[in-house]
């Protein structure tokens, strides 16, 4: 490939879709399983081997309860093949088996795999499996898919999860509903078998999650704001840092957001972005998964770091915590019939969300002050 993430990571797109961010090899149509493992270099499997150390007298003695795992794809004389460091108690699961725990709730729903990969020289290996219906947001489409991720270095379990995608942008826009779950997690570990029965449980919850999800979408998206909302939530997401504390790019983040909200994100013309909530927090969300900076390091190439922190990191982190912040400030999980919420209601559901500093209360009274509950 002309841009791998690393050396030795690839990607697959499906469905003629343009690479994403320039990476991956464009293929025709969705391909099942087996052909996106092949497409994107994930058809290999891992094993554990003991950890050794010399004995000073020209032998090796093993290091107890530690075990390295093993890419079986690449010859012993080459040290990528050490993916990780793990105890005795992982329990190895294949790319081919965390495929196939989607492969079954596939083929009974239609979804198909889209996009393929790995990251960091294959010690994370994720595919996203698109699913046959989408979501409508007044004027706006969500695609629906399941996002299914492993590590193979021991630091995470497989984890699946439910993952709308705004087709204008591919802004990832995953969010908890009070509802249904959106994730599944199976441990590397002995147990595995019964956490897959679990897994393949709570796949069968997509379409429940996907369905209060639109409804959440759609209530931000006829949630109008004003621009001191917008300018108090943006205070709230990126506050400037404490007396004595070192500078911060606070304030041109808070910029930027606004920008995107005013006119200059994807969609823009929309009736669903246009003055709302659903346009700011998809402002967010396109600063969070396109321009945010992330920090390449170890080795790691900027395109590998980006999509690292979309998909599993602090871009994830960021557009769930806009996402939880605005639904609790619009009280958008009350039914239509009930009373409107009074601020000290709101308050109490802010106390609940776990902000980073204290340095957001005046951020959080000023957005409170911005709603007008007489006539919420």
């Amino acid at each position: 490939m002309a841009h791998n993430i690393e050396e030795l990571d690839n990607v697959m797109l499906g469905s003629n879709t343009p690479a994403w961010h320039d990476l991956g090899t464009v293929v025709a149509g969705q391909p099942n399983s087996a052909e996106a493992l092949k497409l994107a270099g994930l058809d290999w499997n891992t094993t554990l081997e003991p950890l050794t150390l010399p004995d000073g007298q020209g032998g090796m003695i093993e290091i107890p309860n530690a075990f390295a795992t093993i890419r079986d794809d690449l010859p012993r004389t080459d040290t990528r093949r050490v993916l990780g460091t793990v105890t005795s108690r992982y329990e190895p699961i294949s790319n081919v088996e965390a495929f196939s725990i989607v492969d079954e709730f596939a083929g009974e729903g239609g979804a198909r795999y889209e996009t393929a990969g790995s990251l960091r020289n294959g010690r994370i290996a994720w595919m996203m499996a698109a699913m046959p219906n989408t979501t409508t947001v007044v004027d706006d489409t969500l695609k629906q898919y399941l996002l299914l991720s492993t590590s193979h270095d021991g630091t995470r379990s497989v984890q699946i999860n439910f993952t709308p995608v705004r087709v204008v942008c591919w802004n990832t826009l995953s969010l908890a509903v009070n509802t249904a779950q959106r994730s599944a997690f199976i441990r590397h570990t002995k147990n595995k078998s019964d956490q897959i029965v679990e897994a393949k449980r709570i796949l069968g919850l997509a379409g429940e999650y996907f369905e209060n999800h639109g409804q959440t979408m759609t209530r931000l998206a006829k949630s109008s704001i004003d621009d001191r909302f917008a300018a108090a939530f943006v205070m709230t997401m990126f506050p400037d840092p404490e007396p004595g504390q070192r500078w911060s790019l606070a304030d041109k983040k808070r910029s930027r957001v606004l920008q995107l909200y005013k006119g200059e994100q994807a969609g823009a013309d929309q009736q669903a972005t246009k003055g709302t909530a659903y346009g700011l927090y998809n402002a967010l969300a396109e600063y969070a998964d396109h321009e945010k900076t992330v920090m390449a390091m170890g080795g790691r190439t900027r395109s590998d770091a980006r999509m690292d922190s979309v998909m599993f990191g602090s871009s994830a982190t960021l557009k769930q915590q806009a996402a939880g912040l605005l639904t609790r400030v619009l009280e958008l999980e009350k039914e239509p019939d009930q009373e409107p919420a009074a601020r000290s209601d709101v308050e109490a559901l802010l106390s609940q969300f776990q902000l980073e500093d204290d340095g957001r209360k005046a951020s959080i009274d000023a957005l409170l002050d911005s709603i007008d509950f007489d006539s919420n």
